[in-house]
């Protein structure tokens, strides 16, 4: 995952005309791996780290969605959920 994560920099910064040599991939998926060990090992370990199935995860987003458009919605001096909802598509 991480090598992979790495490998898709460069697309993701395409854009902004951001190049990165094989090295410093290679480095930053270093980075990563070592981090997330860390992690685990500050957690005691992969067991108890709190995992979430990809439905929980959709829950959660699912959820998250809602209060920030209902949190637009009450910014925008009450604009309707639905109108908020066509306009950030547009974003």
């Amino acid at each position: 995952m991480c090598k992979t994560y790495a490998q898709e920099l460069p697309i993701v910064f395409e854009y902004d005309k951001i190049l990165f040599t094989d090295n410093q991939l290679k480095e930053i998926e270093n980075l990563l791996v070592t981090h997330l060990e860390d992690y685990i090992k500050s957690k005691g370990g992969i067991e108890n780290l709190e995992l979430y199935t990809e439905k929980e995860l959709d829950t959660m987003l699912q959820r998250d969605h809602e209060i920030i458009i209902d949190g637009l919605s009450r910014k925008l001096g009450g604009v309707s959920r639905e109108e908020v909802k066509k306009r950030t598509k547009k974003i």
